[in-house]
């Protein structure tokens, strides 16, 4: 399995979501890795200033599924950490505190 990674850019001051493209032997399947499906959630949450229990909401778990069969929606304390540590990280990229 190949995979190649996108750049994390900020456009505006926001971060973008990380790309992370598996693509299958055959060349004829594109997925998006656990990590980035994860990473862009956090930064729709952050960037649009959303409530938490987003992620909990059952048709917001169908639309990921939907949109990516094989990945799931972080969920619980975990989802809380990493949306916690996104906001801490940019406080202190802008010396907010």
């Amino acid at each position: 399995m190949h995979t190649s990674n996108l750049l994390n850019v900020h456009a505006g001051g926001r971060p973008t979501a990380l790309a992370t493209v598996e693509r299958s032997a055959h060349g004829n399947a594109n997925m998006v890795c656990q990590a980035a499906v994860d990473q862009a959630i956090v930064n729709l949450v952050v960037g649009a200033v959303l409530p938490l229990r987003l992620v909990e909401v059952d048709e917001f778990v169908a639309l990921i599924t939907t949109l990516q069969p094989n990945r799931h929606v972080m969920r619980g304390r975990h989802t809380y950490d990493v949306i916690a540590s996104t906001l801490d990280d940019i406080h202190a990229e802008y010396g907010i505190r």
